[in-house]
């Protein structure tokens, strides 16, 4: 599934309105509209601009979709993540933590190694 693909089912599944993203992310809605209808690619400072507009859950939802699907070659290392959503980012304290947690969770889901479950399971007490 390709990013427009991504966004247009789970903005229309979180019932986000089509104007408020064009609002929040500063991409013209003329522009958005091409994109989303696959007529149109995008820079990645736009595709950014918009997935930023979306709520943290649905952002999550987007990528989810994108790289199960195959096809996206390359996955984002786990420390690019977690400096995107450091807290002196534009994401505030709460967010960051609860997408490191959900990272954490997936990791551990995918991991067998005891010792590392104990570690994280420790973190935050």
């Amino acid at each position: 599934m390709r990013f427009h693909e991504a966004i247009k089912l789970v903005v229309e599944d979180y019932g986000i309105k089509w104007v408020a993203v064009a609002q929040r992310s500063g991409v013209p809605a003329t522009s958005l509209s091409s994109f989303i209808n696959g007529n149109r690619e995008f820079h990645t400072d736009n595709l950014e601009k918009i997935l930023d507009a979306l709520p943290l859950e649905a952002r999550a939802k987007v990528f989810n979709l994108v790289l199960n699907s195959g096809t996206v070659r390359v996955r984002p290392t786990l420390s690019a993540i977690i400096s995107e959503l450091s807290p002196d980012s534009r994401r505030d304290r709460k967010e960051a933590a609860e997408a490191i947690r959900e990272i954490s969770k997936k990791f551990l889901e995918n991991s067998g190694n005891v010792n590392i479950k104990d570690k994280l399971a420790s973190v935050g007490k």
